[in-house]
């Protein structure tokens, strides 16, 4: 969708003087991705001392088809097909890596492997003759990515919400300054008063995105959407980026912008005025005799205009500096497909040093408190199945039970609550067969900044005027502020339509679908694990 129109939309809903935004410009190009880090190095976690689940009691199944639930009543099972994209771990075990390699895990693309698999022959062939197969009928379906720290790829997300709110900060500012210059550009762009940006890391947390649970299972593993958390930490009334941000190609202007108005009183009674009809925000001030509204909203667009253009480029060279940062040796970000909006993300596992087992006796309790029936009854048993060998576990993956999927691992129920898990160690990945990847994929915005109402009465954008209140009985002038509010930006704030850079944590697993993905890794770093 253009982004005029859509701009324009917003606007007209939320200002009867909507009409006067400018057309916003073309969105520059997306920065290359660049090389790929060097010199990882770190040490391991080591294998946990397993659990014991002897006080666990195996119910008994009952003997009807379908997928177990509450009253053990079968329900259909879901249609996987449309999957595309999956891992799975390497055979390799993390013990018998060799020694000084990287843990990591394999990511395959289903439509390329059912190519694959169509063509086998001839790609073997091809290969003993020593000649390059046919990448359409012999495509790459695997690639491997290494395990990153959560903890880094927590600092990307850091860098992530800085490079919004540097993007955010010095739009106001290069409005604010604008809109009242020469005198603000003296006192901004001559001294350079800034609080410095420092926002706070984000916690990491998971979140299950819309439409990837079957819907035979909705509200039982609920869809939960990330909360943006780019915005401000504190919206003050000093700018927190430097003023090299927003005085950039900014000069003194000196259009006439208003004629103040003038009061008149003698024993404090007013006598007589000489104003205009120029709203103001402080009725003791009298309106200005003449105001250059046209002026000041050509100001703003401007900067609109400017935002649009330059910053919105650099906040792309920022993000792109923030997930491919060299300063980071233990963060292995892979694009797949690319981080065009819309065509794909940019993922990498994650694992930490936690060894503990409460999350995974807890997720056993809430599958079976969710689920209920024989299924529900053996979710403890299930995840816990490579420490305890459960006969009525087996009964459901016996030939022929609809509730087990030849093309998946595992009961696809119990499976996909491991979506509610959160980042542990990898030897807790490997054995509870899913991983937690960090996310980062850009969406097309149209927001009005910034967007929290209450942040809206810090950020105002009101060109400051003055009146004069003169009192005959004594002689005294009095020059009273009155500051003028520029609709619709004083009350909506600025626009902006473009590109924003989301970051998430999801845990997928083994064999299921990644969220978010599509088409084909962008590389791969199997140079890095041979």
């Amino acid at each position: 969708m253009p982004i005029k129109p859509f701009l324009t939309a917003l606007l007209v809903l939320g200002s009867a003087h909507a009409e006067g935004l400018p057309g916003l410009p073309s969105l520059p190009p997306l920065p290359p991705i660049p090389g790929l880090p060097s010199g990882p190095s770190g040490t391991l976690p080591q294998l946990p001392t397993l659990p014991g689940v002897g006080d666990v009691v195996a119910p008994v199944l009952g003997e009807n088809g379908g997928t177990p639930g509450a009253g053990d009543q079968g329900q259909p099972k879901p249609d996987y097909s449309p999957i595309q994209n999956v891992f799975s771990f390497p055979d390799t075990r993390l013990e018998t890596l060799p020694q000084g390699k990287l843990p990591y895990l394999s990511v395959h693309t289903l439509s390329d492997l059912r190519t694959y698999q169509q063509n086998a022959e001839t790609c073997r062939k091809e290969r003993q003759a020593g000649r390059t197969p046919d990448a359409n009928q012999c495509p790459t379906y695997e690639w491997q990515v290494p395990y990153s720290v959560s903890s880094q790829s927590q600092e990307v997300a850091r860098d992530l919400r800085k490079a919004w709110q540097r993007f955010e900060d010095r739009y106001y500012w290069r409005a604010a300054t604008a809109l009242n210059s020469p005198a603000t550009w003296l006192t901004r762009c001559v001294l350079d008063l800034n609080l410095g940006l420092n926002p706070q890391t984000p916690a990491l947390k998971t979140h299950v995105p819309e439409g990837v649970v079957p819907t035979q299972l909705a509200g039982k593993v609920p869809a939960s959407a990330p909360e943006p958390g780019l915005h401000l930490d504190t919206y003050l009334f000093f700018p927190q980026v430097s003023n090299r941000d927003y005085c950039d190609d900014l000069s003194p202007d000196i259009t006439l912008m208003y004629l103040p108005g003038v009061c008149n009183y003698l024993f404090g009674v007013r006598l007589f005025c000489i104003e205009g009809d120029t709203t103001t925000l402080n009725p003791l001030s009298p309106r200005p005799v003449y105001f250059n509204m046209d002026a000041a909203r050509g100001r703003i667009q401007n900067a609109v205009q400017h935002a649009h253009t330059k910053y919105l480029a650099e906040y792309q060279a920022d993000t792109v500096k923030a997930l491919f940062n060299p300063q980071r040796p233990l963060f292995f970000p892979l694009p797949w497909k690319s981080n065009v909006p819309g065509q794909g993300a940019i993922i990498a596992p994650v694992m930490n040093a936690d060894v503990g087992q409460n999350q995974f006796l807890q997720l056993g309790k809430t599958a079976k408190a969710r689920l209920g029936g024989a299924l529900g009854a053996n979710a403890p048993l299930y995840y816990y199945q490579w420490a305890y060998n459960s006969p009525t576990l087996r009964v459901h993956t016996l030939p022929g039970r609809n509730e087990t999927l030849s093309s998946l691992p595992g009961i696809w129920p119990l499976e996909e609550f491991k979506r509610l898990l959160s980042v542990s160690s990898l030897p807790n990945q490997e054995l509870f067969g899913y991983s937690t990847f960090f996310q980062a994929w850009q969406e097309m915005k149209a927001l009005m900044l910034p967007e929290n109402v209450g942040a809206k009465l810090a950020r105002p954008l009101l060109y400051q005027a003055t009146g004069t209140n003169v009192e005959w009985s004594t002689g005294a002038t009095v020059v009273l502020p009155a500051p003028i509010p520029i609709a619709p930006y004083s009350g909506l704030g600025l626009p902006y339509a473009g590109p924003q850079m989301l970051f998430d944590w999801v845990s997928v697993p083994e064999g299921y679908t990644i969220p978010r993905v599509q088409g084909r890794p962008a590389f791969t770093y199997a140079p890095l694990l041979r």
